[in-house]
């Protein structure tokens, strides 16, 4: 049997498929002795065994790592060609893509997610060519690693995302949660955006969201905006914490706010603002 493990094959010998077959077979003859009326026990056993082999092997057997451009040329034909879950990993030089849109749970990273080295970040550079890079419609997709230049709204997300360990760098609106965006947005580094470093444009189709230790310096506009919308019982929780945000032309958190009970909730602390217009700014 093979079984997939971040995409490298691991064989088990038949020795060790018999371990664990065995150490089956004794759980199940313990137990068979609280079973009544059982026609043919062996069958039984036999069909029990298969239900508990593909239920703790099925997820490791599909998820697997597709590399760039080893695996795939592009990034764009990587997730075209990848499954549900698995992980693409770049390798350091530039890739110049926009437009791709991301409809299944995929990790998209460089070989820091490997290895732990922030060289590879730097070395790893995505030139979105002055568009979006990534449409996000899919929960449990996470961007990682990466060095993201030049896009416009770069990474557009309509789900539950993870943005973490990137460096964001002449972007327009670098991260722009949309509709039913949320999630978690960590550890990055957003440099001298055209508008804002992380723009909030979440209304009542989306979720919680976190944003923690990013470091936001020189955005044309607000380090962070965030647009309440006007619809009301939308109930949900940003934490927005640990946060350095240095030289926004505005506000360095910018709340945009209707007249309408929106029951969304702000937890905004440990933050660090510098040289810019305003600390918190809200408006109408």
């Amino acid at each position: 049997m093979d079984i997939g493990i971040r995409g490298e094959k691991t064989k088990l010998g038949n020795h060790k498929i018999a371990l664990i077959l065995d150490s089956f077979f004794l759980f199940i003859i313990e137990k068979k002795t609280f079973m009544t009326k059982v026609s043919n026990p062996l069958k039984t056993i036999t069909c029990l065994l298969i239900a508990i082999l593909l239920s703790s092997f099925g997820h490791n057997i599909e998820a697997q790592i597709k590399k760039v451009p080893s695996d795939f040329p592009t990034i764009a034909q990587a997730i075209a060609g990848a499954q549900s879950g698995d992980t693409i990993i770049l390798s350091p030089g530039t890739y110049s893509e926009k437009g791709m849109t991301i409809n299944k749970p995929l990790t998209i990273s460089s070989e820091w997610i490997l290895t732990g080295d922030e060289a590879k970040i730097e070395s790893t550079v995505i030139d979105a060519l002055g568009g979006k890079l990534f449409t996000i419609n899919s929960d449990e997709v996470e961007v990682s690693g990466l060095k993201i230049i030049n896009g416009d709204h770069t990474l557009d997300i309509h789900a539950n995302v993870s943005v973490k360990y990137n460096l964001m760098i002449n972007n327009l609106d670098a991260v722009s949660m949309e509709s039913g965006g949320g999630g978690y947005v960590g550890y990055n580094l957003f440099e001298n955006n055209g508008d804002e470093g992380i723009d909030l444009d979440i209304n009542e189709n989306g979720s919680d969201i976190i944003i923690e230790y990013n470091t936001i310096d020189d955005s044309n506009d607000d380090g962070i905006e965030i647009r309440l919308f006007t619809a009301p019982n939308q109930n949900i929780h940003y934490e927005i914490r640990n946060n350095i945000i240095i030289g926004s032309k505005r506000a360095a958190i910018q709340i945009i706010s209707y007249d309408v009970y929106t029951g969304k909730v702000f937890n905004i602390h440990h933050n660090v603002f510098q040289n810019c217009m305003t600390g918190l700014g809200c408006m109408e």
